[in-house]
Parts: C-alpha cells; sequence; structure tokens
C-alpha cells in the first residue's frame, strides 16, 4: 500500500510539473502574440525602478543556486522603448543565463547611438556547432532546462519589432555563453545627448 501511494504522489507531481511548464509555454506563445500584433505604445523603461525588481524575482526563482548578478548600468539610465517590451527581453535573457550560470550573472546596459544589452554568465556555454541553433523556435540545447529555445525565440521576436540583432558568443570574463542585443535608436533620439534619457 505504501509503495502505490508512493507510486501516485510521483505520478502527481510529475503531472503538475508538467502542467505549470504547459501553463508557462501558452504565457509564452500569447506574449510572443501580443509583440507580434501590438506596436511599441507604452512608457519608456526606467533602469533605476526596473531593475531592481526583476533581479530580485530571479534571485527567488533560482535561489538554490545562490547566484551572484553583478550589473553595469549607468545611474538613471532611461532606454526609449516601450517598458513592457523591455521588460520582456531582459527577462528571458536573464532567464536563460542564471539556468545555465553556476553562480554567476553579469548584466550590461549603454546607450550611445543605439542601446547595447549584454548578458554573461559562468555555465558551460554552448559550441560553435550549435550556436547558430539558439533562435530557432522551441529549438533546446539541453532538454532537462525547458523553454530555453522558446525564450530567445522570444527575444528575437522583440529585437526583430525594432529592427534589432541578437548575438551570441563566450563570455570573455566569466567563461559562458554571452549575449548581446542591439538595438538602434531613431535618429532624432540618437542625436540627443545621452543626459536628455536620464531619470533626473
Amino acid at each position: 500500500q505504501l509503495r502505490c501511494n508512493d507510486d501516485e504522489t510521483t505520478t502527481q507531481q510529475t503531472l503538475e510539473t508538467h502542467t505549470r511548464e504547459m501553463q508557462q509555454l501558452i504565457e509564452r506563445e500569447l506574449r510572443r502574440a501580443r509583440i507580434a500584433g501590438e506596436g511599441p505604445t507604452g512608457a519608456h523603461f526606467v533602469t533605476s525602478t526596473e531593475i531592481k525588481p526583476l533581479l530580485e524575482t530571479l534571485q527567488r526563482i533560482y535561489h538554490q543556486k545562490h547566484l551572484v548578478i553583478e550589473t553595469v548600468i549607468p545611474t538613471d539610465l532611461i532606454l526609449p522603448f516601450d517598458r513592457e517590451d523591455i521588460l520582456e527581453l531582459l527577462g528571458v535573457l536573464m532567464d536563460n543565463a542564471c539556468k545555465w550560470a553556476q553562480k554567476s550573472v553579469c548584466l550590461t546596459i549603454h546607450m550611445d547611438k543605439q542601446v547595447n544589452i549584454k548578458i554573461e554568465d559562468d555555465g558551460r556555454g554552448v559550441s560553435d556547432k550549435l550556436m547558430a541553433q539558439l533562435t530557432p523556435r522551441g529549438k533546446r540545447l539541453d532538454e532537462t532546462v525547458s523553454g530555453y529555445g522558446l525564450g530567445l525565440a522570444i527575444a528575437q521576436d522583440i529585437i526583430d519589432q525594432y529592427q534589432g540583432a541578437l548575438a551570441f558568443g563566450r563570455s570573455e570574463q566569466l567563461g559562458g555563453l554571452c549575449v548581446t542585443a542591439t538595438l538602434p535608436l531613431d535618429q532624432t533620439i540618437a542625436d540627443q545627448p545621452p543626459d536628455s534619457f536620464t531619470d533626473n
């Protein structure tokens, strides 16, 4: 009887896990549909108020890893793009980094004539052969880490909307994967001094 109960408990836990993963998949697909169907219309992304809650959420999700998440971001930087798009972009890229990281993740953002976002981790990285397979929809390099490719596909959708670029390489600083997102600024915005986009 005890063995039977144990089997039932295991089956129930497995079903709950699959259900959660399916819900997450549906939520992400709905967000992809929103991104594809709507133009950027929301408020700008204020790093001083948005980054900290995002990092706190990731620390809670991956609390067992005791991750050290470093940020290199100019004080009071404002990104002149839709707030929800940038939050989604940073969320999926940082989530992927935290999944693969051993202990360390680094987020760097700076803006000149374009916005440059670099996310690095100290995980095992990926081979050159697999590097080109990161963004196709649903592609997973490690089936033990669910949603890896889908998250990157969402990031690519957002970047495509702004005619930007997503690149992958090896982190010189941490040794794992380095993901770089580049978002071009509108020319009228790019011609303004950087101080125009600080939260004063």
